[in-house]
């Protein structure tokens, strides 16, 4: 079966792609092989498939079938994200906030967790609770009014503002 799978994908056949991918990230049948099952899973993302994007995301950022790459798995999540893939979107917001592949800003991984829950994703919210944990720890401040002081009248002049990100 895998052999046949494997001439279906080679012609082009995204399913065939899917299920190949999926049999050998979980050695179903065959022994483990990353390398094999990113190779499959590449082949729908190329063509558009989510899933396909989102699981060479995940890859990427698990270092599984190759070295850790942290702005490949941002590019495949952003593609996934794109259609709408609630587990895409949840890493993305994951990766802002322990900044990841990207700038750590709590303010965008705040905005792609809400986002993903919008869109069903239940892991979203147990990231967003670790991030609501996080700032209470590390930015108390986040959100809230704050006067910026200085060191003379020139500097204080009246700034008032609100604490968005750091």
């Amino acid at each position: 079966a895998v052999m046949m799978l494997q001439e279906a994908m080679d012609q082009g056949h995204v399913d065939a792609a899917v299920l190949l991918g999926s049999i050998y990230l979980w050695g179903q049948g065959v022994a483990v092989d990353h390398v094999q099952a990113i190779a499959g899973y590449k082949v729908g993302a190329k063509a558009g498939d989510p899933v396909c994007q989102f699981q060479v995301g995940t890859m990427n950022f698990r270092g599984f079938g190759g070295d850790v790459n942290y702005e490949e798995a941002w590019a495949w999540f952003e593609k996934s994200a794109a259609q709408d893939y609630a587990d895409a979107v949840q890493m993305l917001g994951s990766m802002y906030y322990i900044g990841r592949g990207v700038t750590s800003s709590f303010h965008h991984g705040r905005e792609y967790l809400n986002r993903a829950i919008e869109l069903g994703s239940t892991k979203a919210g147990v990231s967003l609770d670790q991030l609501t944990e996080m700032i209470h720890e590390k930015a108390p401040l986040l959100d809230k009014r704050v006067e910026i002081r200085g060191t003379s009248r020139a500097d204080l002049n009246g700034k008032r503002g609100v604490a968005t990100d750091f």
